[in-house]
Formats: C-alpha cells, sequence, structure tokens
C-alpha cells in the first residue's frame, strides 16, 4: 500500500511540472475533461492502477466524489481522487495592474484487475462527464535505459527489469557526479518526458511535444548521492494506440 501511494505521489509531481508549462491563459479556457483515453496496465500479473487527468478547473470546482461510477469495475474501479493546484503571479513594467491566477487539475485514479474498456461517469458542479477508457495490456516499453552505472547482474542496460511490471526500485552503489540519464524507447513505443526528482530537492526534467516524442533522449542530473538517491519517472506514449505508460525507477 506504502508503494502504491508513493507512484501516485510521484504521478502528482510530474503532473505539477506539466501544469507550470501551460500558460495561465490556456489554463482558465474551460473544463479540459477527455472523452476518451488509452492507458496501460502498469502489471502483467498482479492489480494495476491508470489515471485520468482533468485540468482547467478554476479553485472552486471539484469532482464530486460521491459521483464518480465505473460501468466495468473489473477493468477500471474508482481508486483516489487528487486535486493538484497551479498558482500564477505577475506584473508588468508598463503600469498594467497585476494579476494572478489559480487553477486545479484532478486525477482520478482508478484500479484494473484485467484489460478492457470501461466508461467513468463523473459530476463537476451540476454537469456529468464520461470518460471511454480503454485499458491495455502491460508491456515493457523499453529498449535500454542507463542509469548512473547501476547494474542488472552484469549489464547496466535496466530495461529488462521492466519485463513484467512498470516499477523497480535500484540501489545506487556509491555517490556518482556529472551523471546522465539516457533512455531508447522499444518499438512502437516513444518517449513524452523524463523526470528526475532527487532526494535532496532537486527535480530535472526534458519534455517533448505530443506531435513529436523522441525515440531515444537524455538528461543531465548532475550529481547522485548514495543513500539519497530519488525518483526516475518516464512517460511512453505508444505510437499505434497513442496510449501512454509512465515507468519508475526508485533509486535507493
Amino acid at each position: 500500500m506504502k508503494s502504491i501511494r508513493k507512484r501516485i505521489a510521484t504521478l502528482a509531481v510530474a503532473l505539477i511540472l506539466a501544469m507550470t508549462m501551460i500558460p495561465a491563459a490556456v489554463v482558465e479556457a474551460a473544463i479540459d475533461a477527455p472523452k476518451s483515453v488509452t492507458l496501460y496496465r502498469t502489471d502483467k500479473s498482479s492489480q494495476s492502477y491508470v489515471n485520468i487527468y482533468i485540468s482547467g478547473l478554476t479553485s472552486k470546482q471539484s469532482v464530486v466524489k460521491s459521483s464518480i461510477k465505473s460501468s466495468n469495475k473489473t477493468v477500471a474501479s474508482p481508486y483516489c481522487l487528487s486535486y493538484y493546484t497551479n498558482t500564477s503571479k505577475g506584473s508588468f513594467f508598463n503600469g498594467q495592474a497585476a494579476f494572478s491566477d489559480s487553477s486545479k487539475m484532478t486525477n482520478i485514479s482508478l484500479m484494473s484487475q484485467k484489460s478492457g474498456t470501461s466508461t467513468i461517469s463523473y459530476k463537476i458542479g451540476n454537469k456529468t462527464y464520461k470518460t471511454k477508457v480503454i485499458v491495455k495490456p502491460y508491456t515493457n516499453p523499453i529498449k535500454s535505459i542507463s542509469l548512473f552505472g547501476i547494474k542488472n547482474g552484469k549489464t547496466t542496460n535496466l530495461a529488462g527489469l521492466m519485463k513484467s511490471k512498470s516499477y523497480t526500485s535500484v540501489k545506487l552503489p556509491a555517490t556518482k557526479k556529472k551523471q546522465t540519464i539516457k533512455v531508447t524507447a522499444a518499438s512502437g513505443w516513444k518517449i513524452s518526458n523524463i523526470n528526475f526528482y532527487n532526494a535532496t530537492g532537486h527535480t530535472y526534467s526534458i519534455s517533448y511535444p505530443p506531435t513529436k516524442p523522441a525515440a531515444s533522449a537524455s538528461l543531465y542530473v548532475g550529481t547522485v548521492t548514495k543513500g539519497k538517491g530519488g525518483t526516475v519517472m518516464l512517460t511512453m506514449v505508444n505510437t499505434s494506440t497513442k496510449g501512454t505508460l509512465n515507468i519508475q525507477y526508485d533509486i535507493v
């Protein structure tokens, strides 16, 4: 249970980072509740967790928790409802009034027992929204990934650790300086973003436009300290279905 909460919390940080890249004028435009999403299970053998993200809420708007329903609970059953706030402030040099804006994004986390399709309905205020959730089987989206010289047996390619699930922990044997994360996507997949949340409080990130995800990518993260590792989070996109899958390495 603790590891599940940590994965949801890490996704929250990635979501907040994404929010900071969206101009306030865009966030204010309207509630963005997806009509359909394609997601991938995070585990081949046991229950998985997938997510619906809803953006553009004002500070006073919320998804009504009791209204969240699933048409197929085996495929996608409501598990957790989370909110993340983006606040922006600014002032002009030409005498215009200063501005401030606060908007929210919501994550409806769903527990999945198997692949399939389910419709998730929910209310924001008095309006009902519906999102068709297509859940696909788990598959390893990574061809190669190197993290700070950490080995899986005799190889520094840690992609094999994601053969049957999308999350794992690896041990950093020593403090490393001038480090770069290097990732190559598997056939049929591309990289949307790479995030590294350093336990010392630093965050490093690289993102690609939705229309041009990368086949391979590198992210310089500087020094990684033994005993104060962090978390590497990748968002991968399937080139056929456009569905997404988050990959997580906890560095301990």
